[in-house]
């Protein structure tokens, strides 16, 4: 065991990073949110529109991370951008709160997602689902422990399967010549509360592409290539995005897919039968263990670098010989585990209930399953500190101006106002809709608050970017 970063050169190409971000970023989402989004227009040009305006916001804050990230190379990405531009304590609870419950939270949530597709070949397992969500988070841990070349092979090879069976779709959803009915106008719009949901729908199907920032000192030629995976990462995922949404559109229509409970699986059942269903079934589950893996992948490396700037975290900077920070990870798969069994059993639930008591109302009736507790709680605190950090772009230019800076954003400062604003309107938004569920983060918020003041940071150090985590064994 180490006690930090091996001092091998960066391992990971353009294309590994992308195939990161596309694994974390192509979760499920896009197998249930389209028909949420379709709901809130009277056409579907209007739903492929804000697919489209999704990918420019998303487009918009890989901008302002591609500086941020060539700028402050040193693990931690969002955690080191808001120690420069905010002070350590703002830098520490954002981290605490990352691994205590947005990481974690989509960890949970992405494993509950696989379990429910998984019922659907093998029935028997919906009578332990945490059990089995928790198996599959603890089987991810073993092979990232076993270090950085299994942990990317297993990546890529999870992205790559995935790829492979969305471009099989693709191909079941054009098989058939769209007609003038399937794509109606492209006139009219939703009212302005509709048009919001349709936006948090659409940007919450983009999520996740900043976590794979997290690992920029792994990248060769950072200052190059991480704005090129980014860029390139995104846009793949918009085309794949808009594609699907066309495909499902071409086989069950406006009206079909605003009513589809399960739209791939219900293109597959039209076009190939019943019993192609399964085939479906196997894409989201590969999907969701692509999610979980690369978001346990480059969250492990934000406590790797918490570990380094305070001594009495120390254990999360360990890496082992195989170069993977273990402690880091099985922190991580744990407070995962326990979210799963919280959100995922009877008896979690009813404590959930009896804390949101003791506040003197109830959970919200629009969070009802374990997916959706763990989303709807945890994306107020993810949102703020994505608002934040599009804000350090222009806090740095003022505090940190001699900074070399690889790659400025285009367009600035016009770039990351309009980043930070649609951030902060999804903050607004995604806080309204979660209501006092918000408060069953507050525990943990509060002990963040009281560490953040109580922890001295490694002396030495003036900054958590001033320390490279590649030390030699």
């Amino acid at each position: 065991m180490t006690t930090s970063r091996s001092a091998e050169v960066p391992q990971l190409s353009v294309l590994d990073m992308s195939s990161l971000l596309i694994g974390i970023v192509v979760g499920t989402a896009i197998f249930e949110a389209p028909p949420v989004i379709f709901s809130q227009f009277s056409t579907p040009g209007g739903g492929l529109l804000i697919w489209g305006l999704g990918a420019l916001l998303a487009f918009s804050g890989a901008l302002c991370y591609s500086e941020l990230a060539t700028a402050y190379t040193d693990f931690g990405a969002e955690y080191v951008y808001l120690d420069r531009a905010y002070g350590r304590r703002v830098a520490f609870l954002f981290a605490w709160m990352q691994f205590s419950v947005v990481v974690t939270s989509s960890i949970g949530a992405m494993s509950f997602v696989f379990v429910s597709y998984s019922a659907h070949i093998f029935p028997g397992i919906r009578q332990f689902p945490a059990l089995v969500a928790a198996g599959a988070i603890l089987t991810l841990l073993a092979f990232q422990i076993s270090g950085l070349k299994t942990g990317k092979f297993v990546q890529n090879l999870l992205t790559a399967s995935k790829l492979f069976a969305l471009v099989g779709l693709l191909l079941v959803g054009f098989s058939r010549v769209p007609t003038e009915a399937t794509f109606t106008s492209f006139e009219s719009a939703p009212s302005s509360g509709s048009f919001a949901l349709a936006l948090i729908m659409v940007l919450f199907a983009y999520a996740g592409w900043n976590d794979s920032t997290a690992v920029a000192p792994e990248v060769r030629d950072v200052q190059r290539n991480l704005p090129r995976a980014l860029l390139y990462g995104l846009g793949f995922i918009a085309v794949l995005y808009i594609s699907l949404n066309l495909a499902y559109l071409n086989i069950l229509g406006f009206e079909g897919l605003k009513q589809a409970k399960a739209p791939a699986a219900n293109v597959v059942q039209r076009v190939l039968g019943e019993r192609a269903s399964w085939v479906m079934s196997l894409v989201v589950m590969i999907s969701s263990l692509g999610a979980i893996h690369g978001t346990m992948f480059a969250g492990s490396r934000l406590l790797a670098a918490v570990g380094r700037d305070y001594p009495a975290l120390g254990v999360w900077r360990k890496w082992n010989a195989r170069g993977a920070p273990v402690w880091a990870l099985s922190t991580l798969a744990v407070i995962s585990c326990v979210l799963i069994m919280i959100a995922g059993t009877d008896s979690g639930v009813q404590l959930l209930q009896q804390a949101a008591t003791q506040l003197g109302h109830s959970a919200p009736s629009g969070a009802q399953t374990a997916f959706e507790i763990l989303v709807v709680a945890a994306s107020p605190v993810f949102l703020f500190f994505f608002t934040l950090a599009g804000l350090a772009v222009i806090v740095l230019r003022f505090t940190d101006p001699t900074r070399p800076r690889p790659f400025r954003v285009p367009g600035y400062p016009f770039t990351p106002l309009v980043f930070c604003a649609s951030a902060g309107f999804m903050f607004y938004s995604s806080l309204m809709y979660a209501g006092l569920l918000t408060l069953l983060t507050v525990p943990m918020l509060s002990v963040g608050l009281v560490l953040a003041f109580v922890l001295r940071p490694e002396p030495a150090q003036t900054s958590a970017a001033t320390e490279d985590v590649r030390q030699i064994h």
